[in-house]
């Protein structure tokens, strides 16, 4: 009985390149390469750059063995990217058609335990974190009948803070507290009192 490859019957390689904090895990069939991810290491955060699969080789899992070649490989890392749909053109490589479309994309990676987390700078940014912090209990904050409390989001080591105004609609998510405590209070005095 003929069996199809599974994930596990690749070779895997980590190639590394140490002066520029970069690292590659790669999968080949004999000589081709199939799939690789392309990881560099920012001090605080692992960033996948790409992860590829070759086009002949999609939908046997070769994605989710490199993903979690990462994520089990750093397992005390955070590990953030930019979620994208982008083609390849590798040599190796007939020509690219695709992979999933960003939104699917988006849906895999959060089966794999990684969150939406996005910054004015990358709307697809998700970050995957090693050990997530507990959302601490808030203290008691002041309450106004019409501009709620200012409320802490965590989204791994960022915290940004938000205030809702039912008059106006959303006033604030910033991630600095201080200012935002100033610009809540602000809007209270200039729109509520």
């Amino acid at each position: 009985m003929d069996t199809a490859p599974t994930p596990d019957t690749y070779t895997l390689t980590r190639k590394a390149d140490d002066d520029a904090n970069e690292a590659w895990l790669l999968l080949h069939d004999g000589d081709l390469l199939i799939a690789f991810v392309d990881i560099v290491d920012c001090g605080h955060v692992l960033w996948i750059m790409d992860i590829a699969v070759h086009p002949d080789y999609r939908g046997r899992g070769l994605a989710s063995r490199l993903l979690n070649g990462v994520i089990h490989g750093s397992p005390d890392s955070d590990i953030a990217l930019s979620c994208g749909a982008t083609t390849m053109n590798l040599e190796e490589w007939p020509k690219d058609t695709g992979g999933l479309p960003t939104e699917a994309l988006a849906a895999w990676y959060a089966r794999h335990g990684f969150r939406s987390t996005p910054h004015e700078d990358d709307e697809g940014r998700m970050v995957r974190n090693a050990h997530p912090t507990p959302t601490p209990s808030p203290g008691p904050a002041p309450v106004h009948p019409t501009v709620g409390p200012l409320t802490p989001i965590h989204s791994g080591q960022l915290t940004d803070y938000a205030a809702h105004c039912t008059d106006h609609g959303q006033i604030l998510f910033i991630p600095d507290e201080i200012l935002a405590r100033v610009l809540r209070n602000e809007h209270i005095a200039r729109h509520h009192t």
